[in-house]
């Protein structure tokens, strides 16, 4: 499949360079990163909840999760051996986690592989919590994910459909 694309969209650089060392004539194709889609009606959700004003509690939020490669029992440990305040949640809906997020301190996130790009991330960051991350949250260091600049990150994200349909066009 690698072999015959000509172009390959990749969620961060990180990714790009897992599948480079082991197939190096990947380098040779057209290589794009795009990163994670949002639609329009969430992207609008978290930009009202953000400019909420509400009050945010002192309590980082870990989502719950049974596969274990997510890190939820790494998160608790973490945040327990640093006496963090947390909440784990699962089982919410999207908007009663976005909700949740943006009434949060911040989001322990702590996967035990790599994690391309996750969705839940991302929206923490643009709901403006403080994330507690390790190596394997691949995006991580992206420029536009990274940067201290929220607007960087929320210009990234939003022109994403953009971006990918440039490409294709």
């Amino acid at each position: 499949l690698f072999f015959g694309a000509e172009s390959i969209f990749w969620m961060s650089s990180k990714q790009k360079d897992v599948y480079h060392k082991y197939f190096p004539f990947l380098e040779k194709r057209r290589n794009i990163i795009l990163s994670s889609i949002f639609s329009e009606d969430t992207l609008r959700l978290i930009s009202t909840l953000r400019a909420s004003g509400n009050e945010r509690s002192e309590a980082y939020l870990i989502v719950g999760s049974n596969s274990w490669i997510k890190g939820t029992d790494s998160a608790v440990a973490y945040c327990e051996e640093n006496n963090l305040e947390y909440e784990s949640v699962s089982g919410l809906s999207h908007r009663a986690l976005l909700e949740k997020m943006s009434l949060s301190k911040g989001l322990v996130f702590l996967p035990l592989g790599g994690d391309t790009c996750p969705r839940t991330v991302i929206e923490a960051k643009l709901l403006g919590c403080d994330l507690i991350l390790n190596d394997n949250v691949l995006h991580k260091d992206e420029e536009w994910f990274a940067s201290d600049d929220l607007r960087e990150t929320v210009d990234w994200v939003t022109n994403g459909p953009s971006r990918f349909w440039s490409e294709i066009n």
